[in-house]
Formats: structure tokens, sequence, C-alpha cells
């Protein structure tokens, strides 16, 4: 809505009504998709080990990358360290995979 007013002058302020309808409109079709996600949610069942098999050393590369950066070293550096790590197998705890 700040951005629809930024540049208008004063008395144009029914401008603003033309936005009410999309607005609306916005309203409507978010709640029909929360209406339909309930279900879906409710029924939710997660499989706690197959999640934590899934999570793979190359989820953490960018948090790894940036506690090389808060230790002082360069991001990009960091970034072609994590890299060069991960194509050898090495994972965060510095042991071979």
């Amino acid at each position: 809505m700040r951005g629809i007013c930024v540049n208008l002058i004063s008395g144009y302020h029914r401008d603003l009504q033309l936005t009410k309808e999309p607005l609306m409109h916005a309203f409507c079709v978010v709640h029909s998709c929360l209406e339909v996600m309930r279900p879906v949610v409710d029924g939710l069942v997660i499989d706690e080990a197959a999640c934590n098999s899934c999570m793979t050393e190359e989820l953490y590369a960018t948090e790894r990358a940036y506690r090389l950066v808060s230790q002082g070293m360069p991001f990009r550096e960091a970034y072609r360290q994590v890299a060069r790590d991960l194509a050898e197998g090495v994972g965060k705890n510095g042991k071979k995979l």
C-alpha cells in the first residue's frame, strides 16, 4: 500500500479506491487457499528418520562459509574452501565423509 501512495499529491486520495477491489479479492483467495491447506496440514505425518537421512553436508555449506567469514576469512576464500572440502568429502567436523 505504501508504494501506491508514495508519489500521489494531496487530492488524489480517490485513486486509492481502485486498490480496494484487488485487495479484497486477494484476501478471499488467500482465505480459500488456507481452507484447502487445512486438511493437508492436519493429516501431515513427518518421517523424522527419512528427513534426517536427507540432510547431507551440502545443506550446511553456507553456514560453514559464514562461520569461516566470522573467523576473519574473506567470503570468496571461505566459499572456495567449503567447495573444496565438499568435493573431497570432508565434513563440517573436518573428518572424511
